[in-house]
């Protein structure tokens, strides 16, 4: 909660668009970045997949399949404790969770990797030619808004 201050503190919001930003990204600072938020040589990461399915408003059926990623610190070993945690966290209500799979052993280090095969080794074709990108990330990649927003989040 926030307490009503008298006078109230102004407030300002910026919008901005950054040109090229994706092509911008030095690709040095991002992997620094990505060590920084990884840990590669400290984590070992647990993966759980799962399925949320719920009614509407209007009573049709609606069925997300989902992904949690945790460390060994914060993890919920068993469904109970990690469904009670959703429910907490998020707005998650009359709802039917069903656990698909858990990987309790992606280490840091193959998360650090995947992030360097993705930033390093990309692979553009124009006119025939492929071309290493050597600056920034690719844009339209599942991981390159996060990627953006690390980056840009550090700097």
């Amino acid at each position: 909660r926030i307490r009503a201050q008298n006078p109230a503190p102004q407030l300002y919001f910026v919008k901005v668009d950054v040109t090229g930003a994706y092509d911008a990204l030095p690709q040095d600072r991002l992997v620094e970045v990505i060590a920084n938020v990884i840990r590669p040589q400290e984590s070992t990461y647990c993966v759980r997949h799962y399925a949320v399915v719920q009614r509407t408003a209007r009573g049709h059926v609606r069925k997300a399949f989902k992904r949690h990623v945790s460390t060994f610190a914060d993890l919920q070993p068993y469904m109970r404790q990690f469904v009670e945690r959703l429910q907490e966290t998020s707005s998650l209500r009359d709802a039917v969770v069903i656990e698909q799979s858990s990987s309790l052993n992606e280490a840091g280090s193959s998360l650090f990797h995947l992030f360097l095969r993705l930033v390093h080794n990309h692979v553009v074709r124009i006119g025939g030619k492929s071309y290493i990108q050597c600056q920034g990330v690719p844009q339209g990649s599942i991981l390159s808004t996060l990627l953006c927003s690390l980056c840009y989040g550090d700097m």
